[in-house]
């Protein structure tokens, strides 16, 4: 799928089936996470991919709202130690990147937030064994839509200024 295409393309699902997600898929993924930009160069994303039932049952235990039936997530963090200022942002570009190279692969997926609010990242943290200064950001659940949606356009001219704001 041509990049424009699957971006425009995704959409945000929340009922899977059950068929699993080929761990080279979620390598690509990831590539494509690492290949965002970061604040001078630190790329303090860190990643926890989550694929056995045990594991998304046990991560699942942490989220209030993510009680989905995925067959895999990762867990996107940003290490506090390295970038002090900018792990949030860095992370959060990695996860983009993450959620588009899924669609381009035909792989659905759902955003879980949980940077900035600091009891649901704790949440996770404590239950999945995540050192303190790696900081989760949100979950990104994958997996195959049970049904496909059409799609639709979130492009609103109204919200765009050129050169002032108006």
């Amino acid at each position: 799928m041509e990049y424009m295409d699957a971006v425009m393309a995704r959409r945000s699902v929340r009922k899977f089936t059950e068929k699993p997600v080929d761990r080279k898929l979620i390598e690509n993924m990831l590539k494509a996470a690492m290949a965002g930009p970061s604040a001078l160069g630190k790329k303090p994303w860190r990643f926890l991919v989550v694929d056995s039932m045990e594991s998304v049952d046990c991560l699942k235990e942490a989220l209030p709202y993510g009680q989905y039936n995925y067959p895999a997530a990762v867990i996107v963090m940003g290490d506090a130690e390295i970038s002090k200022h900018y792990w949030a942002v860095d992370a959060l570009i990695a996860a983009e990147n993450l959620i588009n190279a899924a669609a381009d692969q035909g792989v659905d997926s759902v955003w879980i937030g949980l940077y900035p609010f600091e009891k649901e990242w704790q949440a996770v943290q404590e239950k999945m064994n995540i050192p303190e200064n790696v900081k989760p950001v949100c979950v990104i659940a994958l997996g195959y839509g049970e049904e496909k949606q059409e799609a639709q356009t979130s492009y609103m001219e109204e919200r765009i200024c050129w050169n002032t704001y108006e």
